[in-house]
């Protein structure tokens, strides 16, 4: 697996390495680890869910019908109403609902201790140890978010559309992962001057 460090001003006087993990290496994760861990590391790529984020889904936010799911955006995010579209997720994401037998809307999708959803801690605990065992000790349970921003504006995923995949209030928040398509803004910009 290679990931691609690329660094990542999160204040100006500080400048911090993000992994930008490639969409192909998080679905090899995902289908690697049991049901609920693959679950769990889909829907936060699919969505760019937080840590925190992930403990909050219950099981009747989820529509299978129509491949949907109501998101709680933490740290003042705007929730909505997402699509889940990609077909390996929407596969995993099947699997552990139908072992999970998620019949009770008001239960968490991704139960922790004493029936609540799991904790912060624990997911963050988790996803850690399964980036570790996957060659990828530098890479933190944020990256994952990181990485879906990123991958999809190198996809060419405009970024009101990537703002609002990730809850952001203002574009931004958003624009800060412009900066690690450069060469891709570059192909683009130099397509638009051959016309």
């Amino acid at each position: 697996m290679d990931p691609t460090l690329i660094p990542l001003p999160s204040r100006p006087e500080i400048l911090r390495k993000i992994t930008v993990i490639p969409e192909e290496a998080i679905k090899r994760i995902a289908l690697s680890e049991d049901l609920k861990v693959g679950a769990m590391i889909a829907l936060m790529y699919e969505l760019g869910l937080r840590v925190s984020e992930v403990g909050k889904i219950r099981c009747g936010d989820l529509n299978l019908d129509d491949w949907t799911i109501y998101v709680r955006r933490s740290k003042g995010s705007v929730s909505s109403v997402l699509p889940i579209v990609t077909g390996w997720v929407k596969d995993v994401v099947k699997r552990y609902v139908e072992w999970r037998g998620c019949r009770d809307p008001d239960k968490p999708l991704f139960p922790g201790k004493g029936g609540k959803g799991i904790s912060y801690t624990r997911v963050s605990a988790l996803i850690k140890e399964v980036l570790k065992k996957h060659g990828l000790e530098n890479a933190r349970p944020h990256d994952i978010r990181h990485s879906r921003a990123t991958n999809l504006l190198k996809s060419g995923v405009n970024v009101v559309t990537v703002s609002h995949v990730l809850g952001h209030k203002s574009l931004s928040s958003t624009s800060r992962y412009l900066h690690l398509v450069p060469e891709d803004i570059r192909r683009e910009l130099e397509r638009a001057m051959r016309r």
